[in-house]
């Protein structure tokens, strides 16, 4: 399978917000926080000068999406999605391995219960923080943990 990154744009920016929504179904089994007004928002977050997101295809369709905001020294992972049918095959490395090699700091939050995200960002050198925090969109009485990558 050949992976292709790109940063995004407006001419794909619909899929990406179907794949946020449709991930987030996923993850949290409920509907996106905002549907009615989610591209607007993903348009709106294209337009940030500090807004980044990098969109992974194959096959002419998206695989998956990393999306991170490059406020003050260490910029945040908002999103890293990967559809089902392109998990385990390298798409996830490839939009971290993008942003690693642009950012010498960076930090996220995970759910303390996604072990193979978890697992994933350590063996890119993310580390744990042991800050935690409640998810106050997601429904579920999941943790949040903060790992954080430098050089």
């Amino acid at each position: 399978m050949k992976i292709d990154l790109r940063k995004a744009t407006t001419s794909n920016i619909a899929d990406v917000c179907k794949m946020h929504q449709q991930s987030w179904f996923e993850a949290f089994g409920s509907d996106c926080m905002y549907p009615e007004n989610a591209l607007d928002k993903w348009n709106n977050e294209l337009q940030k000068a500090d807004s980044l997101t990098f969109i992974a295809f194959f096959d002419d369709g998206i695989a998956g999406y990393l999306h991170l905001t490059a406020t003050g020294e260490c910029p945040e992972i908002s999103d890293l999605y990967v559809i089902p049918a392109a998990r385990r095959r390298g798409v996830a490395s490839l939009l971290l391995e993008e942003v690693l090699c642009q950012f010498p700091n960076l930090t996220l939050w995970v759910s303390e219960s996604n072990a193979p995200a978890i697992a994933l960002y350590g063996s890119k050198g993310f580390q744990p923080t042991g800050k935690g925090k409640k998810d106050p969109r997601a429904r579920r009485n999941d943790k949040k943990i903060e790992l954080i990558f430098s050089k």
